[in-house]
């Protein structure tokens, strides 16, 4: 085992982070243009959140566990943290639609969560070319 391990699967974590935040945005997307299945979202958003908690304390218990790591631990727990974030704020917002059993979304909703999904999602492997 060498000193300076480019291990590859903190790369991998927060990839897979950052996919499962924008798959609750897509989620959250089509929820707020459709209020009739908000019960079925919310779901979805429950389980994509599950899945990025598991991602979290992945990544927190692997950089914990390791002497040197490819980023500084504080900056990887506060990426990894951050991008948690968005995935539990889109999971409670599609799990009060549903509670609340709100039948149609104000005007403006459909376009800002538009907005989360439209940003640029990172060709794989992007995050590559900083393990090595």
């Amino acid at each position: 085992m060498a000193l300076f391990n480019h291990d590859p699967v903190f790369y991998d974590l927060l990839e897979a982070q950052a996919d499962a935040a924008h798959r609750a945005a897509q989620t959250f997307a089509a929820l707020a243009s459709d209020f009739a299945q908000a019960d079925a979202y919310a779901q979805a958003l429950k389980k994509i959140e599950s899945e990025a908690d598991d991602l979290t304390h992945d990544l927190v218990n692997k950089a914990d566990a390791r002497f040197v790591t490819p980023l500084d631990k504080e900056d990887m727990h506060h990426l990894s943290e951050s991008l948690d974030s968005i995935t539990d704020h889109l999971e409670a917002a599609g799990a009060r639609v549903s509670l609340y059993r709100l039948t149609e979304a104000r005007p403006d909703l459909p376009p800002l969560a538009g907005i989360l999904v439209a940003r640029p999602k990172p060709p794989a492997r992007q995050s590559a070319s900083c393990a090595t």
